[in-house]
Formats: C-alpha cells, sequence, structure tokens
C-alpha cells in the first residue's frame, strides 16, 4: 500500500486583520446570493482579508495595503 503525502498545514490567503487592494480576473457576486457583482474592469478594491478570502479564485492579483 502507497504511503499518501501529508497535507501541509491550511493557512489562509488572506489575514483577515489585514487590507488589501485586489484587481479581479472574472465577476465576483458579494456578498454571496445577494445578485451584486464585482466588475473585473474596474480599478482595484481596497477591502479587507476576510472579504477577500471570499472572493477567492476571482482575485487576479493582490497588494497589501499599509
Amino acid at each position: 500500500m502507497a504511503r499518501q503525502p501529508k497535507a501541509a498545514a491550511a493557512t489562509p490567503r488572506f489575514d483577515p486583520s489585514r487590507r488589501y487592494s485586489i484587481r479581479l480576473s472574472r465577476k465576483a457576486e458579494y456578498p454571496p446570493g445577494s445578485g451584486r457583482f464585482l466588475s473585473p474592469g474596474a480599478d482595484a478594491i481596497e477591502l479587507r482579508g476576510d472579504v477577500a478570502q471570499k472572493l477567492g479564485d476571482a482575485i487576479a492579483s493582490e497588494t497589501l495595503l499599509p
């Protein structure tokens, strides 16, 4: 029986206590289920890490804000 590699400890991509400037790669509904969408064509959006984490794979790039 082959051994399975141990999974790395899951660390969040975004720290909930920090602010980020993000750009989206596709439109993303936020808040989920609201019917309101953030556009990928817009300028960078500034938001908290907990919100960025929810947008997940729609984020193309991010910058930590001071």
